[in-house]
């Protein structure tokens, strides 16, 4: 997510201070992960870690699967608006182009000639480029969510401090993949194995060198920063910051933090989705009145809570096709190798694109200049 640097022009005309409520916010924010992933990685038992990946994977379906299908949702409705309205910003059509249309072809190109010429190593190194833009995501959305939070409350970061934030963000999860390259020697998704990068020592030694600068360094801008603000500081979006960069680092010592850092990545991500959709149906016209069947059963469901039902209905089954139904019948139906690439090759081209391709379609979406997310993420209320 990268709505960094909010318009005070349009944070100065908000009325709420909270996307749902303070404590909901700091629960999906990033509070709620903060407390849970350390009790819950440390609490649960190596033995119980395959219960735990099951449970997580169920998880999944409703927390993790939709936050994707959200985000095609928003994008792919808002790609007409901003490919041809003609104020638009060029550079936000040309990241819309790229987005929507050129990086969905190289990336499906590279995974079909992978396929063509049988190169399973290639396959590998996918499921590592996945990895990589997925925490980069992450940090990067952790990021967005101070920036978010802080121009909610009109406690706006400098720009030296906005580059510190961001450059310990990119250097955290440098680390938290050179840790994860090293202390995985190799592992499969859906049956296609995958091998670690080797990352060499002074590599890995230097991360941790200028994390521990980095990191020094927020912690002083965040002081300056509660010391300028007082009670308007951000602190959501703080611990937004903080639970999308550190509990990576964890990573080597606990690997069952893995599983569980997407819940809670996607939990923040829904919030401000949910916000923004609820926005989008209240600035429809008709929005308070009630469904016209439901209210001669004296039942009172406004419009746009109806039409908020149905953006999330359509998210699960969208997440449901995506991740789980499309990609098994096509292994059941398309005729491939099984016995080189297993019986779950669809399984593993679909979940390698669509969380490759989020990330681009994430980084298009959640931009400044772009009106169809920034006018109702700070909607009136």
């Amino acid at each position: 997510m990268a709505l960094a640097d909010t318009a005070p022009a349009i944070t100065a005309e908000r009325q709420s201070r909270s996307f749902f409520s303070p404590t909901l916010d700091f629960l999906c924010l990033g509070g709620g992960s903060l407390v849970m992933i350390p009790i819950l990685a440390f609490a649960i038992p190596d033995d119980l870690n395959g219960e735990t990946l099951l449970l997580t994977a169920l998880l999944a379906n409703v927390i993790n699967h939709p936050h994707f299908a959200h985000s095609y949702q928003i994008f792919y409705r808002t790609y007409p608006q901003v490919m041809r309205q003609p104020d638009m910003s060029p550079s936000l059509r040309l990241r819309y182009l790229w987005a929507g249309v050129i990086s969905p072809v190289i990336i499906l190109g590279a995974l079909a000639a992978a396929l063509f010429v049988g190169d399973q190593q290639t396959l590998g190194l996918a499921v590592n480029a996945m990895g990589f833009f997925v925490g980069w995501h992450y940090v990067k959305q952790g990021y967005g969510m101070i920036m978010v939070d802080a121009a909610r409350l009109r406690c706006f970061f400098g720009e030296r401090q906005k580059k510190i934030l961001l450059v310990n963000s990119y250097l955290c999860w440098g680390l938290a993949w050179a840790l994860a390259n090293r202390t995985v020697a190799e592992r499969d998704l859906w049956g296609i194995s995958y091998a670690a990068i080797d990352v060499p020592l002074p590599v890995l030694w230097g991360f941790i060198l200028a994390v521990s600068v980095s990191s020094l360094l927020v912690l002083v801008t965040l002081l300056q920063h509660v010391k300028a603000h007082g009670g308007a500081t951000p602190i959501n979006g703080i611990m937004a910051y903080v639970a999308a960069l550190y509990p990576w680092l964890l990573l080597g010592s606990e690997p069952i933090v893995g599983a569980l850092i997407p819940a809670f990545h996607s939990l923040q991500y829904l919030i401000i989705v949910w916000r923004v959709q609820l926005n989008v149906e209240r600035a429809k016209p008709g929005a308070s009145e009630h469904v016209d069947w439901m209210h001669r059963f004296g039942i009172g469901f406004r419009r746009d809570t109806a039409r908020f039902v149905g953006f999330l209905g359509n998210g699960f089954v969208i997440g449901l096709l995506g991740f789980w139904l499309i990609p098994l019948l096509a292994g059941f139906y398309v005729a491939y190798d099984r016995a080189e690439y297993g019986p779950n090759l669809f399984l593993f081209l679909f979940w390698i694109f669509i969380n490759i391709h989020h990330y681009f379609i994430d980084n298009a979406m959640w931009r400044k200049e772009n009106p169809h997310t920034l006018k109702y993420l700070f909607a009136k209320r």
